[in-house]
């Protein structure tokens, strides 16, 4: 059986103080698992990558540049290194996240079979729903855009949908789904992760199992996203990779993780 591959994305638009978090936390807890570390060089210049690669001499990894010049983010990363590695099983992870318990890798990729989506977080929020209120920044010409544009490609609440990160899948179905989908902005890449034909649906119209995996080994299906304890709910105990967003709920308070609550559960 080949071993599977974990992506990590390191970009120039992400603070290396990240990748830094992710090899102290990469190096603490033990994945559980042997497997092919493949990290992803975007948009770095030469001083930039050569900084990069001096952090992560000390580990055992794969290094895979780029060849972009545009910034399509994450999906096109994923789409080359698919087709670069193909066939092979892809756990993901952005340049913002790394694990935070022992076994992670094992946990999550004990779960996978074919036809089978596994997410380490999961969320109802809809982007349309949120549009019916002007962000904090955003002129009334960027708000009135954001509204028409989410509307029109995103479900209404409760919009279940994994969370694009900490996510296990086949090299073969991810290309399926990306096919020759261009992402040159940051909103169509939210519409890919949530959209009416975003990764989720696309494979719920496949007939693909969807599942959140806690760190407790347990799958959830999407009626018991919420109680799998790992994103926006209680202190998201049994979450296995965080990222900047788990972070952030973290710092909340307890007005503010209810009101952040009821915008992902409902």
């Amino acid at each position: 059986m080949k071993k599977i591959i974990v992506l990590y994305l390191s970009t120039k638009y992400s603070n290396i103080k990240n990748l830094k978090n992710f090899i102290l936390n990469y190096k603490k807890f033990k994945s559980g698992l042997n497997h092919r570390l493949i990290v992803c060089f975007k948009n770095l210049n030469s001083l930039e990558l050569k900084v990069r690669k001096k952090f992560l001499k000390k580990l055992k990894y794969e290094e895979y540049i780029d060849p972009s010049i545009e910034n399509d983010h994450e999906w096109a990363s994923i789409k080359r290194v698919s087709q670069k590695f193909h066939p092979n099983i892809i756990f993901y992870m952005n340049d913002t996240s790394y694990p935070i318990k022992n076994n992670w890798l094992k946990i999550i990729s004990s779960k996978f079979k074919s036809k089978r989506i596994i997410g380490c977080s999961a969320s109802m929020s809809s982007w349309a729903t949120n549009s019916y209120f002007r962000r904090l920044g955003d002129n009334f010409f960027v708000y009135f855009y954001k509204y028409i544009y989410f509307n029109l490609f995103v479900p209404k609440f409760p919009n279940p949908h994994l969370r694009f990160n900490g996510l296990l899948f086949h090299s073969s179905d991810y290309l399926k789904f990306i096919k020759d989908k261009k992402v040159k902005k940051r909103i169509k890449a939210y519409i890919l992760e949530s959209g009416y034909q975003g990764f989720t649906n696309y494979f719920k119209s496949k007939k693909y199992e969807i599942f959140v995996v806690n760190s407790d080994g347990k799958l959830f299906s999407e009626k018991d996203w919420k109680s799998s304890n790992t994103y926006a709910f209680k202190n998201q105990d049994k979450l296995i990779i965080s990222d900047h967003n788990t972070r952030d709920y973290l710092k909340l308070n307890i007005f503010k993780k209810r009101k952040k609550q009821k915008i992902v559960w409902g």
